[in-house]
């Protein structure tokens, strides 16, 4: 694929020139994250809920054996379908009335699979994020970074799958946080019966897995985009706090798409690479630009993935 070796520190964001000009703000960084029923992958947030249906009988065995959560069948599909049994949950039920907005990036340095016309194109570029400085910037108990799992849908896996492992170990998760905090949440069941409790407990706790972790989770076809994410749910402190930057609606490629902005301190940036229609000349005049605008500690490297111009 023609990649350069990555430092492991660094995160990729292909894109094209017009949007780093926005960007790169004279107080800081503005990255834009996308809702991520936005993207450009018709089946991105389905692939999910196909897997756990296709495994359904390991994963509620695993559940069962591993984490001693008892789970029927009924359950299950009541979770994946959102079928609460005319359950009001109430107005602060956070977790199922969250949205996820998502920042893409990947481990892949001056990859050909991103030099396609369909990403940032060969007059595009890269940026070289360091992840520790973004991981600064977020709040640390609802925003995360993560790298996608890319899960095959057409097979069944066994018990000792690592996704079914995976998936069920967050499912267990979402289960004993709905018990922790459904007080905070306001969750109107204070009229069902123990039983119909923890019935309750298990559907809700699948339908927030599901609600909240399906942005991590994309079809095998895509592996090689080594994609990771950075994610950031509509409960975040810094969404609800900021008054000045809200959830905005914003033309993109001719569409319109849900967004949200947050501004990062300047040193996220190491690395700009210019794509592979770029020469000496443009890397001049683009650290020129840098320096002009007071970003004068980013590295500007060019792309030879298409020749052998470093000769």
């Amino acid at each position: 694929m023609n990649e350069d070796k990555n430092e492991p520190e660094i995160i990729w964001h292909y894109t094209k020139m017009e949007v780093l000009k926005k960007m790169l703000e004279p107080d800081g960084v503005n990255l834009r994250f996308s809702h991520f029923k936005f993207t450009k992958d018709p089946s991105e947030g389905l692939v999910l809920r196909k897997f756990l249906i296709k495994n359904k009988e390991n994963i509620l065995e695993q559940l069962k054996i591993e984490h001693k959560i008892d789970i029927s069948e009924k359950e299950f599909d009541d979770g994946l379908d959102y079928k609460l049994e005319n359950i009001n949950t109430g107005d602060n039920d956070i977790l199922r009335k969250n949205d996820i907005y998502i920042f893409s990036t990947t481990s892949l340095k001056n990859s050909m699979i991103f030099w396609n016309k369909e990403y940032a194109g060969t007059s595009g570029i890269s940026i070289g994020f360091n992840l520790k400085k973004i991981e600064d910037g977020l709040d640390h108990d609802n925003e995360f970074v993560e790298e996608i799992n890319y899960l095959d849908v057409l097979t069944t896996k066994s018990l000792e799958d690592n996704y079914i492992k995976h998936i069920t170990k967050n499912i267990k998760l979402c289960y004993e946080l709905a018990i922790k905090i459904h007080n905070i949440l306001n969750l109107n069941i204070y009229n069902l019966k123990e039983e119909e409790k923890d019935s309750f407990f298990k559907v809700y706790g699948l339908m927030t897995f599901l609600k909240n972790h399906s942005c991590m989770y994309k079809h095998n076809a895509w592996t090689s985009e080594d994609e990771i994410r950075i994610e950031i749910p509509s409960y975040s402190k810094y969404i609800k706090d900021n008054k000045e930057k809200k959830i905005e609606i914003e033309l993109c490629e001719n569409k319109l798409i849900k967004v949200y902005h947050r501004k990062f301190n300047k040193n996220i940036i190491n690395y700009i690479m210019l794509g592979p229609d770029y020469t000496k000349h443009h890397k001049e005049a683009f650290e020129k630009y840098l320096e002009d605008n007071s970003y004068k500690d980013i590295k500007v490297e060019l792309s030879y993935a298409f020749d052998f111009r470093q000769d």
